[in-house]
C-alpha cells in the first residue's frame, strides 16, 4: 500500500428488509465513495453478494403503508437521498444498484393508484431510469411526477442548496407525467 492510498472506511449501513421486517440484505457505502452488498448467512456472518436475492424497495413498509394512506412517494437514486426526504417526514424509497437496476414486477404492483414523484439524480442515466420508471408507473399509478432538479447532481445537493420549500415548490408546480 503505498502513503497516498486511502483505505475504505464504512459510512453507513442501509437496511433493506422484507414486509414482515426481516432482514434481506444490505447496501454498504465506503469512503471514498463506493457501494457494496451483503446479505445475512446466520451467526453474524455476510456473504457479499446478493445471489438468490430479489431486489426490493428501501423502507418497504413505509411505502405500502404510505400508498394506502394516499401519502405521495418519493422514488430517489440512492439511500442517502431517501434516509434525507424521509428526514423531511416523506415517504421516500430506492431501489439497491440505483438507475441500473431493473424493477421486479411485484414492486411494481405496490404503486397501483399511487401517487408518485420521482426524482431522479442530475445526470443522463438518471434522467433514463426515471423516464423508464415514469412509463411503467404512469400507467397503474394515480399520478407520475418526474421533478427536474436545477442545482447539484442529486436531491441531497438540492436540498443543501435551494432548501426543503424550494423542493416543495419544484414537485408541486411539475406536471404530471403523460
Amino acid at each position: 500500500q503505498t502513503s497516498n492510498s486511502v483505505e475504505p472506511k464504512i459510512v453507513a449501513i442501509y437496511d433493506y428488509t422484507g414486509l414482515q421486517g426481516q432482514l434481506l440484505y444490505q447496501v454498504v457505502r465506503y469512503e471514498p465513495k463506493q457501494f457494496k452488498q451483503r446479505r445475512p448467512i446466520g451467526n453474524g456472518g455476510w456473504v457479499w453478494d446478493l445471489k438468490g436475492i430479489t431486489p426490493t424497495l428501501y423502507h418497504i413498509k413505509e411505502v405500502v403503508a404510505g400508498v394506502l394512506s394516499e401519502r405521495p412517494i418519493y422514488i430517489v437514486e440512492g439511500e442517502k437521498d431517501a434516509d434525507n426526504l424521509r428526514e423531511k417526514w416523506l415517504v421516500a424509497t430506492t431501489i439497491s444498484g440505483g438507475a441500473s437496476t431493473k424493477w421486479h414486477s411485484a414492486l411494481l404492483s405496490l404503486f397501483v393508484g399511487a401517487v408518485v414523484n420521482i426524482i431522479p439524480d442530475n445526470d443522463i442515466p438518471g434522467l433514463k431510469y426515471a423516464y423508464a420508471l415514469a412509463n411503467v408507473l404512469s400507467v397503474i399509478a394515480s399520478e407520475v411526477k418526474v421533478p427536474i432538479l436545477t442545482v447539484g447532481k442529486d436531491v441531497s445537493d438540492y436540498l443543501e442548496v435551494k432548501g426543503f420549500q424550494s423542493l416543495q415548490e419544484l414537485v408541486q408546480n411539475t406536471k404530471p407525467y403523460v
